[in-house]
């Protein structure tokens, strides 16, 4: 679900309108399913606030990743850091520990995701300078913070899809306000005329995001975000099926670090 929403932000004709427009529909979709599955507990409010600040970041440096880097070269690189920063952060401050089976696990799934770069063409892969896999490392940053408040708060929030349904009604409106209130009339005609394709992606958005929260509350965080960032696997397929970026056979080398880093997770 998650590699797929991406992909059709990095397909757009303007991405930037396409992933306001898409956070600003999954706003509106969840307001009459909060009246259904009710508020989040108290106590997950102050998560709610950081989460909304995090994402309201990461939308924005979305934009700034997709508009200058290839997709699955980017993604890749977001998505497969952001464990290892979770990691380290719920070592030092969550207090969470993994036994020798889960260790392994998040060793040979972040080797497979770092790896799935070698099946791109050099030029796209050296097309990556530091000027641009700044922003994709950055957003790796911020899906690792918002990925532990996020979890945090799912902890103690009594839902999970609740959790996530109010954080995506607040999410896109700081970004609304300071990067897009001008181009409303330009948000609402490109809207109108992708109108499809956003719902779809606003749909899958937060189903996905909903199972990846319900997870933490049962599991820790940093297996979660390592199994959740198995989606590269499919980002990749997107990639270099629809695409056209890469190569598909040192690909399969890749899916198979991962497989063996899901079935260390399940010992």
């Amino acid at each position: 679900m998650h590699a797929l929403w991406n992909s059709l932000i990095s397909r757009a004709t303007d991405k930037g309108l396409f992933t306001m427009a898409l956070h600003l529909c999954s706003a509106v979709l969840a307001v009459p399913m909060l009246w259904w599955v009710g508020l989040p507990h108290e106590l997950s409010h102050p998560y709610l606030l950081a989460s909304v600040l995090l994402h309201g970041l990461y939308i924005f440096v979305l934009t700034k990743v997709y508009a200058h880097s290839a997709f699955g070269p980017a993604y890749i690189v977001m998505r497969g850091m952001a464990p290892v920063f979770v990691t380290v952060i719920a070592l030092a401050f969550l207090g969470e520990s993994f036994d020798r089976s889960s260790s392994l696990g998040l060793l040979f799934l972040t080797l497979g995701i770092l790896f799935l770069m070698s099946t791109y063409q050099r030029h796209i892969a050296r097309s990556l300078r530091w000027g641009q896999i700044k922003f994709a490392l950055l957003n790796a940053g911020v899906i690792a913070l918002y990925t532990v408040v996020d979890g945090a708060g799912a902890r103690v929030s009594g839902s999970a899809l609740s959790y996530v349904l109010l954080s995506a009604v607040f999410e896109p409106m700081l970004v609304y306000a300071l990067a897009y209130r001008q181009q409303t009339r330009a948000l609402w005609t490109f809207s109108k005329t992708n109108a499809g394709l956003i719902v779809l992606g606003s749909v899958i958005s937060i189903a996905g995001y909903s199972m990846v929260l319900w997870a933490m509350t049962v599991s820790p965080m940093a297996l979660v975000s390592a199994l959740r960032e198995t989606s590269v696997v499919f980002a990749m397929l997107i990639s270099i099926l629809w695409f056209k970026e890469g190569r598909l056979l040192p690909a399969a080398f890749s899916t198979g670090l991962v497989l063996v880093g899901i079935a260390f997770l399940k010992m």
